[in-house]
């Protein structure tokens, strides 16, 4: 089995793996299980093509970037480009992605749907003079959630106390990603809940946990950019047990999936209100898989204690590959069958029996 995975110049940083090294190892993992790997990175759309153009139809393709370069310092989709030769994918499709990626389209599909989302309002670039008036009169109080709509990593992502500080900021995230708007979001005072999501063959895994961050107080901030930076012992994962958190992730966790058509594996971030009902606010399109510090890692080590880091992260791996050969009934190589996070025991992990059917409370 061929795997063929592609990097774009510039864009490493809100990919699965941000980083050349971090990639390695993913790509060492799937060399374990047999697999040929090659990763490639390209400069520009011109380049991808002419790679594309040389891939053949039996190759599963992972799409490690949102944007490929396509000169003048303009960009573009990359899916859009991969798309167009109906390879078999890894991931989300451009689609799906460009719903993920935009907050404000994100969390409108949402409240359509009657998904449980913080209050919100957007603003666009030609209402820039007006934000104080469209914040005082959203009916959101502060303190605010401030929030570039096209980025993820919670790039720009900060709390705001008042509204003079609002109306600066909003023309900062303005400035420095002016190819979105900008989502305002009520500030939650609760612990993150973040659940990994994980798809095999019309099964579910759903791995809730708390996000702890070292010195920071949730009642008070939220997760931004800045924690990236810290040393992965810094923010750590623990198991929710709360049965009332637990029963609504299993209620809504599959609906969202469902909503966006997402695709093998994400994760989505939530935070409770006053009266203990969840508020979903984030869902990513390409969870990190950074060894061993990405979120989703943690939430495996954390519900599969009784193995190996390093194993775990190989069934993580074998899971998500697996689960996109069955879906294109390629072949499957005996260690990925012997090898994923289905076959691991857990007592805190949630399996649903089928994404695509009501949910089931077994």
């Amino acid at each position: 089995m061929k795997i063929l995975i592609i990097n774009s110049k510039g864009h490493w940083m809100n990919g699965w793996a941000t980083e050349p090294d971090k990639l390695e190892i993913i790509i060492k993992t799937l060399q374990k299980s047999g697999l040929h790997v090659r990763a490639i990175e390209v400069e520009n759309s011109e380049q991808l093509e002419k790679e594309l153009n040389q891939t053949t139809q039996d190759t599963l393709v992972w799409v490690n970037a949102y944007w490929v370069n396509i000169g003048d310092g303009k960009l573009d989709w990359l899916n859009t480009y991969v798309e167009k030769y109906d390879f078999p994918l890894i991931g989300q499709t451009q689609k799906t992605l460009e719903n993920l990626l935009r907050k404000d389209e994100c969390q409108s599909k949402l409240n359509e749907a009657n998904i449980p989302i913080p209050q919100f309002v957007i603003i666009q670039k030609e209402e820039i003079s007006a934000t104080k008036n469209i914040i005082l009169n959203s009916g959101i109080d502060f303190p605010i959630v401030v929030k570039p709509t096209n980025e993820s990593r919670s790039s720009g992502v900060k709390i705001i106390k008042n509204i003079e500080e609002a109306s600066e900021y909003v023309k900062e995230v303005f400035d420095k990603y002016p190819e979105g708007n900008v989502i305002i979001e009520e500030f939650l005072p609760k612990d993150d809940i973040t659940c990994g999501y994980i798809q095999l063959n019309g099964e579910v895994l759903l791995l809730p946990s708390y996000l702890v961050v070292e010195g920071v107080d949730c009642k008070k901030e939220i997760y931004g950019e800045e924690h990236y930076l810290l040393s992965q012992d810094a923010v750590q994962h623990t198991c929710v047990h709360d049965k009332a958190i637990l029963t609504q992730l299993k209620e809504y966790m599959s609906s969202i999936v469902n909503i966006f058509e997402i695709k093998g594996i994400t994760r989505i971030d939530s935070r409770a209100n006053k009266d203990g009902q969840l508020r979903f606010f984030d869902t990513n399109g390409m969870p990190g898989l950074n060894y061993p510090s990405s979120a989703i890692i943690k939430q495996c080590c954390n519900h599969f204690p009784d193995y190996s880091q390093d194993y775990i992260f190989e069934c993580l791996i074998n899971t998500i590959v697996l689960d996109r050969l069955i879906e294109y009934n390629f072949s499957i190589p005996k260690t990925l069958s012997d090898n994923n996070l289905f076959n691991l025991k857990s007592e805190t992990a949630i399996k649903l029996d089928d994404v695509y059917a009501s949910v089931s409370y077994s």
